[in-house]
């Protein structure tokens, strides 16, 4: 084959090169036709079929007549092949201009102890919270703080697309920036995952078969034990006396949510920062609404790098012996706007809940409309009155308010053992 254009990279001084692929797997997918060798900016091109395909699949691509199209955008993509790269944070969403400063911040941390960021999403954090320029609402000029801050013309097309406008100004520039380079993160991180995988498979095969047996092995490898979030895409029955709850987020924040089985395993990975709406603690945020659980995943999905990013939704089916057991508050507009307001209006800005609402503070579940301003305009408001109902979510095409279940940690025990056989992806 000539040199070898996917030897390992030398990391800088206390540093490391955090590769995207493995050296022997990105070599074996190069001889297939898969992927390209690392261009002049830090790319590799890759073949979108063969991220698709399970770990063990890449001999059915040998087979095929004619290679993939891998210089054709619309089978294939570009992905950073080191994290410790001016490609990465471009990856990311950068400028190249602004990613290059970046890329010698995150050279020069190397060497700045254990304090400084030691990673590029660090990093990438750490200059956007730094950037005084920001945008909030409809009536801010995002355009100009995008270009202020040195984000790319593809990551602002995607999140200014007009479709996603009502999910957009529910939070700031900066939140949604520093959300989308988590969700970017996640996606390299499964890559790599599957990267290693292909690796051991072909070593284990090498060690334990010969060629008929290998081609034998590769058929039924192709069957993970672990479940495939994409073969999981059928509505949920409806479980006789249970309530049905969705959530909409990206797949790779759903690792270790179930189990091999395909059981609720830990509630963990799903939970929700704080602050939020109904308390000021990390709790499980779902709708019944599977329409504003779709919006979620849709807008995760479209600040993603890679068009085939995997988006879900988590359904959820609580039995309504559960809830009948449960402390459970819920907000009834209009008689319950008050409440609703000043509760909203202690929790987005951080404060605990006075005396006379600790009822709420005291609950295993709170439900009530969704607030669809950020933390940063509601920390504006003077007092909780100026927050009213044109703050709430609104169901499309319903006039509804978009409704949501609260689920605090004084419960997370009782639902994750009445929920294990109930939670699906799709």
């Amino acid at each position: 084959m000539g040199s070898n254009p996917f030897t390992p990279l030398v990391p800088p001084e206390g540093g490391h090169t955090a590769l995207t692929f493995d050296p022997d797997d990105a070599r074996a997918m190069h001889q297939y036709g898969l992927i390209t060798p690392p261009d002049s900016r830090g790319f590799v091109r890759v073949s979108r079929r063969r991220l698709r395909e399970p770990s063990s699949s890449e001999d059915s691509a040998i087979a095929t007549p004619s290679p993939p199209a891998i210089t054709n955008p619309n089978e294939s993509f570009e992905i950073p092949y080191s994290e410790s790269s001016a490609a990465y944070f471009v990856w990311l969403g950068f400028t190249p201009h602004v990613a290059q400063k970046l890329h010698q911040d995150l050279t020069q941390s190397f060497n700045q102890g254990p304090e400084a960021p030691s990673t590029g999403l660090q990093i990438a954090r750490s200059y956007v919270k730094r950037c005084k320029a920001d945008a909030d609402g409809s009536n801010d000029d995002w355009i100009s703080a995008f270009r202020s801050i040195g984000i790319s013309i593809e990551l602002e097309k995607r999140m200014m697309d007009p479709e996603f406008d009502d999910v957009r100004v529910t939070a700031t520039l900066k939140y949604w920036l520093i959300d989308t380079f988590g969700i970017r993160q996640r996606a390299l991180e499964d890559i790599k995952i599957k990267s290693v995988e292909r690796k051991d498979f072909r070593s284990k095969k090498r060690a334990k078969m010969g060629k008929q047996m290998q081609e034998s092995e590769d058929k039924s490898a192709g069957e993970s034990s672990k479940p495939q979030l994409e073969s999981l895409a059928a509505e949920p029955k409806i479980e006789p006396g249970h309530l049905l709850l969705w959530k909409g987020l990206d797949t790779k924040r759903t690792e270790n949510l179930l189990d091999r089985n395909g059981h609720l395993m830990d509630l963990g990975p799903i939970v929700s920062d704080t602050p939020n709406d109904f308390c000021s603690q990390s709790a499980w945020y779902f709708t019944q609404s599977k329409h504003v659980a779709e919006r979620y995943a849709l807008w995760a999905a479209q600040r993603s790098s890679n068009k085939d990013s995997n988006v879900c939704l988590v359904a959820m089916q609580v039995p309504n012996d559960l809830l009948s057991s449960l402390d459970i508050q819920k907000f009834r507009f209009p008689h319950d706007c008050g409440h609703w307001q000043q509760t909203v209006w202690t929790c987005r800005r951080g404060g605990w809940l006075p005396s006379s609402l600790a009822h709420i503070a005291h609950a295993d579940v709170i439900i009530g409309p969704i607030c669809g301003s950020h933390n940063n305009v509601i920390r504006t408001m003077s007092n909780f009155h100026q927050l009213g109902v044109q703050n709430v979510v609104v169901i499309p095409g319903t006039g509804y308010h978009a409704k949501q279940h609260v689920f605090l940690a004084s419960c997370k025990y009782r639902l994750e053992e009445a929920c294990k056989k109930t939670v699906s992806l799709h």
